[in-house]
């Protein structure tokens, strides 16, 4: 899918997705003719990686 696409997807705007891309949050989509595409696998993957984090961030502040 292309980037407005996979932003979506993610629940995001293009422009925190394109931020997110830069900074290695999400993947940087595979370049192909006519643009650059982004695989729904790899974009679940990263964002299963982002939730993990986030619940260990908060299982160690409540102490679970």
């Amino acid at each position: 899918m292309r980037a407005e696409e996979a932003a979506r997807y993610c629940a995001m705007s293009l422009t925190s997705f394109q931020r997110a891309v830069k900074s290695g949050d999400m993947p940087k989509g595979l370049k192909a003719t006519g643009g650059t595409y982004w695989l729904r696998s790899e974009l679940e993957t990263a964002m299963l990686a982002e939730t993990s984090v986030g619940s260990q961030e908060c299982d160690e502040i409540f102490g679970v």
